[in-house]
């Protein structure tokens, strides 16, 4: 097996350990590691594990099951990324990310996937490399949306990072 086919081995490994122990309760924060290092080993993405793992920390609090009707938008984020359904359907229907489906936002492995995709793109918005904070800020507000509210969340993001990346 190739490095990339054993990666998603161990991905889908950790996500039905995880649903064979638990069923609503949050994951630990060395099944989010293992699935979002999986995710972007098999994909071959420049994404840091690290960075994926904070944020689904401060977006669900590692808990898959998770849900946050967005009012502004008119539509709920979902899953441990906290990935719109707009959005997953955008990256998988425009821009080609096919190996899972946008309808399963509450499935750890296609959330981390979706997020990481998201994440991906954003770090390479408009063809320039952009900043932890400006992707962190556009995953939270849109690209390039910069306000109180996506500066907190940046905040949150450094003090989660600070203990989840030691």
């Amino acid at each position: 097996m190739s490095a990339r086919e054993l990666a998603l081995v161990a991905m889908v490994g950790v996500a039905f350990a995880y649903a064979a122990r638990t069923s609503g309760k949050p994951m630990t924060q060395q099944e989010v590691r293992q699935i979002a290092e999986a995710v972007i080993a098999g994909e071959g993405w420049a994404v840091d594990p690290c960075m994926i793992v904070t944020m689904a920390y401060i977006e669900s609090g590692f808990k898959p099951s998770a849900s946050r009707f967005e009012p502004h938008l008119g539509e709920a984020s979902a899953g441990l990324m906290q990935v719109l359904p707009s959005t997953a359907k955008w990256l998988h229907d425009d821009l080609g990310y096919r190996r899972y489906s946008p309808n399963d936002l509450y499935n750890p492995v296609v959330s981390i996937y979706f997020g990481a995709a998201f994440v991906r793109w954003l770090s390479n918005y408009s063809g320039r490399a952009r900043s932890e904070q400006w992707v962190v800020e556009s995953y939270n507000g849109g690209p390039g949306n910069s306000n109180s509210g996506t500066r907190n969340h940046w905040s949150k993001y450094q003090a989660a990072k600070a203990q989840i990346c030691q």
